[in-house]
């Protein structure tokens, strides 16, 4: 997953120099805030389960906030590849996600 401020369709994050990227879990339960510590306010408090499909990353959102994702549902996504999507919140409201569960 790559968030940055600028994004586009035909080349999503590349052209943008302030950009991160997040190598997130596939098919693991995981707490952003424990992965990802320094991260300020690019994830939220709540577990992600990720998915690979043919379409896109399935992204369910659990309350639960300890990497377990025994807590009720709260959202599901479908984030589609090779899209520039968002906003997801600043600084870098913007986000292409690719998947690769290796």
């Amino acid at each position: 997953m790559t968030l940055c401020l600028n994004c586009s369709n035909t080349d999503g994050c590349a052209s943008d120099d302030d950009s991160l990227e997040f190598e997130v879990p596939v098919s693991t339960c995981f707490s952003p805030t424990e992965l990802y510590p320094d991260s300020g306010d690019v994830w939220g408090e709540f577990d992600i389960l990720d998915e690979c499909n043919e379409r896109g990353v399935k992204r369910v959102i659990y309350d639960s906030k300890n990497g377990t994702c025994l807590g009720d549902i709260t959202d599901t996504y479908i984030l589609q590849y090779d899209k520039c999507l968002g906003p997801f919140g600043a600084p870098r409201p913007w986000g292409v996600f690719e998947c690769s569960e290796s």
